[in-house]
């Protein structure tokens, strides 16, 4: 079996199993569940992100909003693709819980980190746990304090508490902790996209040649 007709069936595989996770959490918020006797996802749990293969089988990127599946999604892709050593993100955040467990796949299994375009709020959590962790030309990053949209979920959700709690991921990779006030004091209705100079200077990125020459 070729490399191609090989991913093709994994990620038909891990596209199913990201399904059955969102079928399992729209169950379990009380949403109607489809018929048993027809297989096809109903239409609103198409998911809202997409993981995609490099030729040379060695860079995963995730793209679109972070939502539900993602983590088991990317845990099937990886453990059927053990060549991957590079996450590439583009997304504007999405759910903090998924981004959590991202997170802890790309520590456990000491991936890098690039960010394409945009990486901002909760795809954050994903870019920090890199081993190693790059912005390319024309990317940035954005942070903001977290926010619940909903006000029955306020009840029971603290945000600066969840926020606190995902700081330890920044401390553990060495991030300086005046970045991590910046962060705390941007309001959840805003973002703040630090500049190349300050990512550097906080150690959320590592130098390129092209920093050292200047």
């Amino acid at each position: 079996m070729s490399s191609g007709d090989k991913f093709l069936k994994v990620a038909r595989s891990a596209a199913l199993t990201g399904i059955i996770g969102l079928v399992a959490v729209s169950t379990y918020l009380g949403k109607p569940s489809q018929a048993t006797s027809d297989p096809r996802p109903p239409p609103d749990l198409t998911p809202s992100y997409a993981l995609t293969l490099s030729d040379d089988n060695q860079t995963v990127e995730l793209s679109g909003r972070i939502d539900f599946g993602a983590t088991a999604h990317l845990s099937y892709l990886l453990e059927h693709m053990p060549e991957v050593t590079l996450i590439r993100l583009s997304s504007g955040g999405g759910q903090i819980a998924e981004a959590r467990g991202l997170a802890k796949v790309v520590e456990r299994l000491a991936l890098a980190t690039t960010v394409a375009e945009e990486c901002s709020s909760a795809c954050t959590l994903v870019f920090v746990a890199g081993q190693q962790r790059h912005v390319e030309s024309g990317a940035r990053l954005g942070f903001h304090r977290y926010s619940v949209r909903s006000a029955t979920a306020a009840q029971y959700i603290d945000p600066a508490r969840e926020i606190a709690r995902d700081m330890t991921l920044f401390r553990r990779a060495n991030v300086k902790e005046a970045f991590l006030t910046q962060i705390l004091d941007t309001p959840a209705e805003s973002m703040w996209y630090p500049s190349r100079g300050e990512l550097l200077a906080a150690g959320m990125i590592d130098p390129q040649p092209s920093d050292l020459r200047n």
